[in-house]
């Protein structure tokens, strides 16, 4: 529930829409180490987080993203083990990052559904072309 969430991810989250989404969060300082982490993070194949650790040797995914000049960074469709989508928001802040990971896995069906229709369109199409 987001309403545990700390103020700036509530916001956030409100912003893009994804109010009622599967979320996690961790927040990290400037030098990679754990500060703060909540939400449904075993949703993405997260455990056993050290506060004060650094946290490249937990979560590999995030190696070589940071430092982020941007102030926000999206990462769409990150595929875990249990075949499950997700995206990465990092938000840069003053003294570290909020790393919030939302389930995407019923947008990635979406777009999948809706990427077959358009191939469907397209030979449905040729083969038209085809009997003119």
């Amino acid at each position: 529930m987001i309403i545990s969430f700390p103020l700036t991810i509530q916001k956030y989250l409100k912003s893009i829409d994804k109010i009622s989404s599967d979320a996690g969060y961790l927040y990290i300082s400037k030098n990679l180490t754990l500060q703060n982490y909540g939400g449904e993070l075993d949703e993405f194949g997260m455990k056993n987080l050290i506060i004060n650790k650094n946290i490249m040797n937990s979560l590999p995914i995030l190696e070589g993203m940071f430092p982020i000049k941007e102030d926000f960074l999206m990462i769409p469709f990150i595929k875990i083990e249990n075949n499950k989508s997700f995206d990465i928001h990092i938000i840069n802040d003053i003294m570290g990052y909020w790393i919030v990971f939302i389930d995407a896995s019923m947008d990635e069906m979406k777009k999948k559904i809706f990427h077959q229709k358009v191939n469907e369109d397209c030979l449905l199409n040729r083969d038209k072309s085809k009997t003119l």
